[in-house]
């Protein structure tokens, strides 16, 4: 059963990839591109369908993002490596460990103030794929177990471009699918995250 739910999956990634690469093709042709390599720092809870209950951890990403239109609308696309925290300890506040993912958002972004100001306002939103990686620490005897190898998140976020040259954002990602490979409980991620980057 394993092997066939693999198999699927790396279906369905093969063709979203295959439309992903496609769409940013056509879009690239005459366009403009901005790159924004950005650090965020936040927070995670699961919406969990059973009786347990889990404290809010902290988040950590760092990674960039590219924005691909020459309009008010644009494509935002990117990578992040995430590390989500793990079972922190309430008295020293220090992680036991980590639960890493890639993070590929696929999202559509309007500017509400134009593209070129001095204070840049945008809005995104959209879906937000993440690929598990690997777990550290006391994550890493159990993530292989117990945590999706995939899962997907509606994504909505808030930007700011200051000067032309420093980025300020916020995040919220909403799960859609299950965080967990483990009956019969069902954990969906939901995680706000504020980013401070560059732009160019």
């Amino acid at each position: 059963m394993r092997l066939f739910n693999l198999f699927n999956f790396k279906r369905i990634m093969s063709k979203y990839f295959i439309f992903l690469s496609f769409f940013i093709g056509i879009t690239l042709q005459a366009q403009s591109i901005k790159f924004n390599p950005k650090l965020g720092i936040g927070s995670y809870d699961f919406n969990i369908t059973s009786n347990q209950t889990i404290e809010a951890k902290s988040m950590l990403s760092i990674g960039a993002d590219v924005r691909i239109g020459s309009g008010a609308f644009f494509l935002n696309t990117g990578a992040h490596y995430t590390s989500d925290a793990f079972d922190q300890d309430p008295n020293t506040f220090v992680e036991k460990g980590s639960l890493n993912f890639l993070r590929v958002p696929a999202n559509v972004g309007l500017y509400l103030t134009g593209r070129d100001g001095i204070l840049v306002i945008f809005l995104k939103g959209g879906l937000t794929n993440n690929f598990y990686l690997s777990g550290s620490g006391l994550a890493g005897s159990v993530s292989s177990e117990l945590v999706k190898k995939y899962n997907l998140a509606a994504n909505l976020g808030l930007g700011f471009d200051i000067f032309k040259f420093v980025h300020v954002g916020v995040e919220y990602d909403k799960g859609l699918t299950n965080y967990f490979d483990l009956d019969p409980i069902v954990g969906k991620k939901g995680a706000v995250l504020i980013n401070l980057g560059l732009v160019f």
